[in-house]
């Protein structure tokens, strides 16, 4: 993943080679965004060419730093994050856990996106 303060195009580097599926770019409520999507569901979002955040779907196997992972249940949230606050907006039922955060999927019981800094989410 990208570190804070990297810059969009050092998320290309490493290897040698590109992973990402496709590059966008967003507006949101925090001004207008730059995305690399890469397959199995990891989009970086990067804000005037720096790292500004990344979100995490359904299928992805990414696991947040504290345990949190895409398909948890409420109560395995619950359960890595006793600090985890719920609440229903209109995107459906969010949750806060430590600067991370999360939105269930339609069942209302298993995480379907994870989210940390800057993202693009339109409530």
């Amino acid at each position: 993943m990208a570190a804070d303060g990297e810059d969009k195009d050092d998320a290309f580097q490493g290897d040698g080679r590109s992973r990402a599926a496709r590059l966008g770019d967003a507006r949101g409520g925090a001004g207008p965004l730059a995305y690399v999507g890469y397959q199995g569901g990891l989009r970086l979002y990067f804000q005037a060419g720096e790292f500004a955040g990344w979100e995490v779907s359904e299928g992805s196997g990414y696991p947040a730093g504290n345990g949190l992972r895409v398909g948890a249940s409420a109560a395995e949230v619950r359960e890595a994050a006793p600090e985890a606050e719920f609440t229903e907006t209109t995107l459906g039922r969010e949750f806060a856990a430590g600067g991370y955060y999360g939105l269930l999927g339609e069942d209302g019981e298993a995480v379907a996106l994870l989210w940390a800094g800057t993202t693009c989410l339109f409530r």
